[in-house]
């Protein structure tokens, strides 16, 4: 199985979000939709080509700190286990290390989402369009109503079981 399809299916169970994947430079758009394939969401158009009104709602700024069951961390400054990593230059090593296959580490300071406010209205006005006027829409396609932006973003993910990942 595909890393991109691993992680989306643990993201998708633990915090019922999608990653978007590879090309990175693809720009996503509220109302953006097309297909999910191997876990990587292919955008084939916008919601706007329907002439749906996209109402735009801002969420508020958190702080994402997420790791999977049975996942730990150690800090260490030389042959010590610190609490904290210091902030001066010293030799330390962050030893992060999962017990369970498909572990996750998703760490990020500053996370921000726009979502769809009216969804309701969108779904109402695709159906329409779709039984007046014939306009071709497939229920099978996937509709990107909530975007989420992080800076600093950290993404660790295992496929198996007793992974260690050392950073120093």
């Amino acid at each position: 199985m595909s890393l991109a399809r691993e992680l989306d299916r643990i993201l998708r169970h633990d915090l019922a979000i999608h990653v978007a994947w590879v090309p990175i430079v693809t720009r996503f758009s509220l109302g953006d939709y097309g297909f999910r394939r191997a876990g990587i969401f292919e955008p084939i158009g916008n919601l706007r080509e329907y002439g749906v009104e996209i109402e735009e709602v801002s969420g508020r700024e958190v702080k994402l700190d997420f790791t999977s069951t049975a996942a730990t961390s150690i800090r260490k400054v030389g042959d010590l286990t610190v609490d904290a990593l210091p902030d001066s230059d010293v030799e330390a090593e962050l030893h992060l290390k999962f017990e369970r296959e498909r572990s996750l580490l998703l760490r990020c300071p500053r996370l921000v989402s726009r979502r769809i406010g009216n969804l309701a209205v969108v779904g109402r006005a695709l159906a329409e369009a779709w039984r007046k006027d014939g306009l071709p829409w497939s229920w099978r396609y996937r509709v990107v109503s909530e975007l989420y932006s992080g800076q600093d973003v950290t993404v660790v993910s295992t496929l198996q079981a007793g992974t260690t990942v050392v950073l120093s």
